[in-house]
Order: C-alpha cells, then sequence, then structure tokens
C-alpha cells in the first residue's frame, strides 16, 4: 500500500496509481452474469424467438413501453429504434408535425448531446439556445423566458444533463403562460423524479435512450412516455409508417417511418428493468460519499442537487474545478493525469456551437468540455491525485438573438456501474 509521501505524487510523475488496474480492472458495463443469463435474459431471448413474432405486432416492446412508462408515473409508452428516435417522435408527436412545413421555434440548453438539436432541426424546427444554470448543468427558466419570441416559440426542450432534473415546475409555468409545449430530453434520466413527478409528469411528453453507456440499456434503443392519449396516438404513427394504432393496417392518416424497434431488445430491457429501482439508490448512495468527500477539497465544486430534484438519476457525476488550485495545468494535463490514476478513458465535449450546427448559433467558439469516464463507479476521483489537474478559464459566445450564452468548463464523471463500489466507500 501507498504511503502518503508517495500519495503526493501523481501517478503521472512517477507516483502510485488510484488503483492497480492490472491485478484488480475495472468492470464493464453493462454488468452481466452467467447467472443471470441462464436465469432471466436466455429464457426472454427463448420466449420471442420460438413466438413467430420478432417484429411486428411488438408484443414485447409494447408490454415493456407499458412497464417503463408505469415506473415513470406516466400513461402511455412506445418504444422506438434509439434515443434519437424518441426526441424526433417526441417532437412530431407534441407539435403535430408533418415535416411539410415550418415547425417553428424550440428553447433548449446549448449544453447538451447533438441529437436534442439534430432531432429538432430533422422536424424542420429552428433552434434557440440559452444558457445553463453552472449549479446544477440544466437549462436556465430565466433565460428561457428572455429568449421567447411570441409567434415564432413552439416549444421549450428541457434536458436533464446527467441525471439532474431540470426546473420543470417553473419550466411548465412559463410554457403555461406563454402557450408552448414542453418537452423532455430524459436521455440520461431514467428514474428521474421532480417535485415527486417522473419522467413526463411535467411535459407533454419525455423521451428517453437505452444506448450502451445508459443506466438502463439494450446497446441502442429509445422510448417516448406521455400522459396525453393523442400525443401518444401522433407518436405511433411517426414510428409506424404513419399508421394510427386504433386503424387499420392499411390505412395510413399520417406521414410516418419505419422505427420499429427489435422484440428481442424490449425482451432484454424487460429483464433489466427490474433491476434498475435498486440500481439508482445505490448510485444516489454512492454519490452522497462523493460528495462529502469532494466539498472538503479546494477547487473542486461538485454540482449541487437543486431543491427541486427529488431523485438525481445519476448517469453522470459532475464537478467544476478551479485552475488557481490546481498549478494552472490544461484539461489535456488534467486527461493524461486523471487517465494515469487509473480513469478507463478521457475526451473533450464541447457545448453546442456554431461548427457543429451550421447556421444556429454565431460567434466565437463554445468552450470545450472535458469528460472523464469510468464505468465501475463513482468513487473514481482520489483528491491526492487530482492536484495538477485543471480546466481553462471561462467563455463565451453570442446566440443566434444577440443573446449571451456562457459556459463554465467542467469535469464530468460517467457513472455507469453501481455494482462494485469500493467496500471502504460503502
Amino acid at each position: 500500500m501507498s504511503t502518503s509521501t508517495e500519495q503526493e505524487v501523481l501517478a503521472i510523475d512517477g507516483g502510485s496509481a488510484v488503483r492497480d488496474i492490472k491485478n484488480k480492472p475495472w468492470p464493464q458495463w453493462p454488468a452481466v452474469s452467467e447467472g443471470e443469463w441462464q436465469d432471466h435474459v436466455e429464457p426472454a431471448l427463448h420466449r420471442v424467438y420460438m413466438s413467430h413474432s420478432e417484429g411486428l405486432p411488438g408484443i414485447e416492446s409494447e408490454a415493456f413501453a407499458s412497464k417503463f412508462a408505469a415506473f415513470c408515473g406516466a400513461a402511455y409508452g412506445k418504444m422506438v429504434p434509439s434515443g434519437t428516435c424518441a426526441l424526433g417522435a417526441a417532437l412530431t408527436g407534441v407539435l403535430d408535425l408533418d415535416t411539410w412545413g415550418d415547425g417553428g421555434e424550440v428553447i433548449l440548453p446549448n449544453f447538451t448531446f447533438i441529437a436534442t438539436a439534430s432531432s429538432a432541426l430533422d422536424r424542420r424546427c429552428t433552434l434557440a439556445f440559452v444558457d445553463i444554470d453552472p449549479a446544477t448543468l440544466t437549462i436556465d427558466p430565466d433565460q428561457v423566458e428572455a429568449a421567447i419570441v411570441p409567434g415564432k416559440t413552439r416549444a421549450i426542450v428541457a434536458v436533464h444533463m446527467g441525471g439532474h432534473p431540470a426546473n420543470m415546475s417553473r419550466l411548465h409555468d412559463i410554457a403555461q403562460r406563454h402557450d408552448l409545449k414542453l418537452i423532455e430530453d430524459a436521455a440520461q434520466a431514467h428514474g428521474v423524479v421532480c417535485e415527486g413527478r417522473g419522467a413526463g409528469g411535467w411535459s407533454d411528453a419525455a423521451a428517453f435512450s437505452f444506448q450502451s453507456s445508459k443506466n438502463l440499456t439494450s446497446g441502442e434503443g429509445g422510448l417516448v412516455v406521455t400522459n396525453n392519449e393523442d400525443i401518444y396516438h401522433r407518436v405511433a404513427a411517426f414510428m409506424n409508417v404513419g399508421r394510427d394504432p386504433a386503424g387499420a393496417r392499411w390505412e395510413y392518416p399520417r406521414i410516418g417511418w419505419n422505427y420499429r424497434p427489435s422484440e428481442y431488445l424490449a425482451a432484454l430491457l424487460s429483464v433489466r428493468l427490474e433491476k434498475l429501482e435498486a440500481q439508482i439508490e445505490h448510485r444516489n448512495r454512492m454519490a452522497d460519499v462523493l460528495d462529502t468527500r469532494l466539498d472538503a477539497v479546494p477547487g473542486i465544486t461538485p454540482a449541487k442537487k437543486a431543491e427541486w430534484c427529488t431523485r438525481h438519476g445519476r448517469h453522470l457525476y459532475t464537478m467544476r474545478y478551479d485552475a488557481s488550485c490546481f498549478g494552472g495545468r490544461s484539461r489535456e494535463d488534467a486527461c493524461k493525469a486523471l487517465q494515469a490514476g487509473y480513469f478507463s478513458r478521457a475526451l473533450i465535449q464541447c457545448v453546442l456551437k456554431a461548427r457543429q450546427v451550421p447556421g444556429v448559433v454565431r460567434g466565437d467558439q463554445g468552450p470545450e468540455m472535458v469528460s472523464l469516464t469510468n464505468k465501475e463507479s463513482l468513487s473514481v476521483c482520489n483528491a491526492k491525485h487530482t492536484k495538477g489537474s485543471s480546466l481553462t478559464p471561462r467563455h463565451q459566445f453570442i446566440g443566434e438573438r444577440g443573446h449571451q450564452i456562457s459556459m463554465l468548463n467542467h469535469l464530468i464523471l460517467m457513472n455507469a456501474v453501481c455494482e462494485a463500489f469500493p467496500q471502504e466507500w460503502a
């Protein structure tokens, strides 16, 4: 075991690593076992195989969609092949889009995955980016209200970044007062609860992803939940070549596409859904431990859990670094130091900006974001080994309508596995 003197030296500078990954490698995500395969997964896939129904009429996908909607506290659910499809389906269902005409303007945060923007562009919507609350990394309601243009703005897209819910009650109030629609990008927010309501409870619809990194995954997959039957019918038509779920098979009252999901993936998700509740609770307990320990480290500010957050989804663990407390090292230095210490991987992310979404935002580049990814747990950050790691200063750029949009740099630690948190931290 390393001495305290040895631990003061970064692994990248010859000190001891936080973890001996040769003898104790990071577990992989998703967490799998022979026992689960034999007892649960194989029988579920065998059931689909023997059913002679691997696609239509979608018995497994409909069953899973209903179970997941109930898990969220919503009345209706419809499964699609990806989270990006789910966002497009939600926009189509909520705004009643046919993609022939202008879809209108939607307001969304500048800090999100590209699909939040590209799915809206695909639906022929224009975009208005607004800034986030730096404490929670979710869309700032004050910025949203300031960005509304009467007669032009049609909807607000709230992103639950990292699993922390946006301030849905305020956004709901804004949407109601301005006669706007409200959609949730809940791709990272399985099980999130905002002031007692699950995803879809404050909005017209919520879109989820089951991509391979997500806390509930089938490799790929997506789902829309809503409490509105008309929206549900439009979503169903969108993903099933325009058919109304209550109509005849060869009738196509709307424009639609073939975004039907695999029955095998639905069966796998049904198995994994059974463990999700316990996994979310475990992630939140571990995040509380990490919050307590990192609060004591100068220069590190963990993202705060807001008062409206009844339950965090805990897909990401986020924190802010003060460069002045870490020797002024660059983003790249921080990534290299933490990888040496050892993280599974590190990468640079950006906010949405002009070069990524042409014609939407003008001005100088948005700030780059550092994303440190670890598939085991929330415990990977050791204060001794983060000394010397830093992020660059604040950047600013100007949005489409002249609003100043600024973003602080953040270090993001992805938590996708919850089983293997070290015992000394449990």
